[in-house]
């Protein structure tokens, strides 16, 4: 219920506050409590309130209620002054010794802890999401590969495996093997922008017709047996003059990972002429020379561009030539473009095909300026441009006549042409306001006046 204007006075505040132990209680009486901020009764109102800020924890005190608790996060949850006051003062390992973590502390993940939590796992998906921190710490201190080498993680004995294949317009195939068939048909052809199938099939325009899918040999258990029919399959292909589209050895489960080492990383970056072409084209390259920090090194290996006062206008204007547009040339060039735009030499390279007679010609097409804009706005524009709308257009009827215009003797030639006041307003109402203005009522006397 709303309460009236100067409801809370102080007397009321007083009984207000008595309901509460503390000032965070009663900060919910809203209306109460603000009274009391706004006229500064509150410490008066509140002396009731013990102040538990001031009763500050010492060691000892911190150290019997965190023997009351399980947990540190109990601990935290129930007494987050203690816990707050133990972390400013770091006696939060000393005295939180026996209780049980929910976390691990630093330092918890040694390369022995690593192994032991991916053993108990049946695949490194499971090892990355079942313990993160563990795997993270793998990785960044490069055990990934050992701790891989001493799991068994490619043993998957309750899997049904199959071989497949692709021939491609009877020439090329790719062979592969696969858990889950209707999976790996959508990323081949649909959505898989890593698979080799799907990246062929795309750069060369093939239609589904030209592909043609079948199952080689399926419900195999066996991990080692798939392998040597996944090689198997291939080899007869490629026996029969097929090229093979398979990036990866055969018998990588799950597909093989690229090792990125210092020397190829240094053969690809010195095919890109900047950072960004690096990043965007190699990402995967361009993450493995941050990761070593082979970064720094390796820049020195970009090809070298265009060195600055390279593009002069001789230069600019070749490169030009192999555009027919200026909108062709911005796309394809937009360096270059910028360059000419830049200096002004745009409408030397692309000059404009109306000359001062073309527009005129042009003009004559219409009768004012406003149809001229709307319907050819480029020559219009050009004319603007180059100063030659005035001399174009004068053939055109200005819609708006300048001040002065309406004499007497032009509103009469208007007014003679109509015969009633309604005629004349209809077809010229400038003239009619201004006769009527002007007090020329002789220029209508001979109106016929309508009954």
């Amino acid at each position: 219920m709303i309460k009236p204007r100067n409801y809370w006075t102080k007397e009321k505040c007083q009984e207000e506050a008595l309901k509460y132990n503390s000032r965070g209680q009663f900060c919910k009486s809203k209306g109460a409590y603000w009274a009391c901020i706004k006229n500064k009764w509150l410490d008066e109102v509140c002396s009731h309130i013990i102040k538990l800020i001031n009763d500050k924890w010492t060691k000892d005190k911190c150290q019997k209620i965190i023997e009351k608790c399980y947990s540190i996060r109990e601990f935290r949850e129930k007494y987050n002054s203690a816990y707050q006051c133990c972390i400013r003062n770091k006696w939060i390992n000393e005295l939180c010794i026996n209780l049980h973590r929910d976390f691990k502390i630093s330092g918890y993940w040694t390369k022995e802890k690593c192994l032991e939590s991916a053993l108990e796992c049946v695949s490194k998906k499971e090892f990355r999401l079942r313990y993160p921190t563990a795997y993270s710490n793998s990785l960044e201190n490069k055990w990934i590969n050992d701790i891989y080498d001493k799991c068994n993680f490619n043993i998957i004995t309750n899997h049904i495996w199959m071989v497949y294949s692709y021939l491609i317009l009877d020439k090329y195939v790719y062979v592969g093997i696969t858990t889950n068939e209707k999976s790996r048909k959508l990323n081949h052809l649909k959505n898989s922008k890593k698979s080799a199938v799907y990246k062929f099939i795309k750069n060369n325009n093939i239609e589904l017709k030209d592909i043609i899918y079948q199952i080689e040999i399926n419900n195999i258990k066996d991990i080692d047996e798939i392998k040597k029919l996944e090689k198997f399959y291939l080899e007869k292909y490629l026996n029969f003059g097929y090229l093979k589209l398979n990036i990866h050895k055969t018998g990588s489960i799950g597909g093989g990972k690229l090792i990125w080492n210092k020397e190829k990383c240094q053969d690809i970056i010195k095919t890109c002429h900047s950072i960004k072409e690096f990043r965007e084209k190699y990402n995967s390259v361009y993450n493995a020379c941050v990761k070593n920090k082979w970064l720094n090194e390796l820049d020195g290996l970009l090809r070298v561009g265009k060195k600055k006062g390279y593009w002069t206008k001789e230069k600019c204007q070749e490169e030009s030539l192999k555009y027919k547009t200026k909108l062709e040339f911005q796309i394809s060039n937009s360096f270059v473009y910028k360059v000419c735009r830049k200096n002004k030499w745009l409408n030397d390279f692309f000059p404009n095909k109306f000359n001062k007679e073309l527009c005129i010609l042009e003009a004559l097409k219409y009768k004012t300026k406003k149809d001229f804009m709307k319907n050819n706005n480029k020559v219009y524009n050009l004319a603007y441009e180059h100063g030659w709308l005035n001399d174009i257009c004068s053939h055109m009827d200005e819609l708006k006549k300048p001040n002065g215009y309406w004499t007497k003797e032009r509103c009469q030639e208007i007014s003679n042409i109509c015969k009633t006041k309604k005629d004349l307003r209809d077809k010229n109402i400038v003239v009619y306001i201004t006769i009527m203005k002007n007090k020329w009522f002789e220029l209508m006397s001979h109106f016929i006046e309508l009954r």
